[in-house]
């Protein structure tokens, strides 16, 4: 009841949403808790559109194990109505997570996928590049043109001090479409090397075997004698083709790739 009054009062102020931590397990397994959540949450939205009132329910990640409400947990229920939408709180999931999820390196794997079924998912994702553009500062996009047409994903750049800050959005719809061809996804060279390389000098520095990955990066640009060349020497190289290939508007962004190799290579 009192979400339900909440929701009302919001939208007389002319407010957008509502937040609010759901409940806890009590001791009950979470399929439970889940259910009965997903009972009062239809009680709630069903109450508001008696009235016509929009405002968005958004149950948020709490940061107790004993509360209903991980990161799954809100996505999942977000999913079961219109009117629900997830809030995020970093903070409550460093500390559910127990002091994880709280560095440049953990924060810069974010994977989204977004669901546009009823429309064609690969010409959204081509017009995503300039909704993003529109409304953020992108330093620049990438899309993943081997995926085509079985997946449609386009990566972003958004934060010149952390190069290893990439967003990628992978478009779904259901039917799926396949009207976008691997013709149509062009990319920047500048740009695509750019992107493998911030992506092989993270699994190098978190110890993945990538110097195969490595490798592959570096054939696409000319290095000379790169078989005989360790995982920090070609990365060093494709950093210094990097640097000389990139537009000038690029080169505050690739000057921060610079300083984080040099502090992570020197440290590691």
């Amino acid at each position: 009841q009192r979400i339900i009054e909440t929701a009302m009062t919001t939208n007389e102020l002319g407010g957008y949403s509502i937040t609010y931590h759901a409940g806890f397990y009590l001791g009950q397994d979470s399929e439970t808790v889940y259910e009965n959540i997903k009972k009062q949450t239809k009680i709630i939205t069903d109450e508001l559109s008696k009235v016509n009132n929009k405002i968005w329910i958004r149950p948020e990640t709490t940061g107790k194990a004993t509360q209903w409400g991980d990161i799954d947990e809100i996505i999942a229920l977000s999913k079961e109505f219109k009117q629900v939408l997830p809030c995020v709180d970093f903070s409550h999931i460093h500390a559910r997570n127990i002091g994880t999820y709280n560095t440049y390196d953990e924060f810069s794997d974010i994977d989204i996928e977004v669901d546009v079924s009823g429309y064609d998912n690969g010409k959204f994702m081509m017009e995503l590049v300039e909704i993003f553009k529109n409304k953020y500062h992108i330093y620049y996009f990438d899309y993943a043109p081997s995926f085509v047409p079985n997946k449609y994903i386009v990566s972003f750049a958004i934060d010149k001090n952390n190069p290893f800050l990439i967003v990628d959005i992978c478009c779904y719809a259901e039917p799926h479409c396949t009207t976008i061809t691997k013709q149509q996804v062009v990319n920047k060279k500048e740009f695509h090397i750019l992107k493998l390389w911030t992506a092989n000098l993270k699994h190098y520095i978190r110890g993945n075997k990538c110097y195969d990955d490595i490798v592959r990066m570096a054939k696409k640009i000319p290095i000379e004698d790169l078989n005989r060349k360790n995982e920090p020497q070609l990365l060093a190289e494709t950093l210094n083709w990097i640097e000389n290939n990139t537009e000038a508007e690029l080169q505050e962004f690739v000057a921060s790739c610079r300083s984080k190799f040099e502090e992570l290579i020197n440290y590691y």
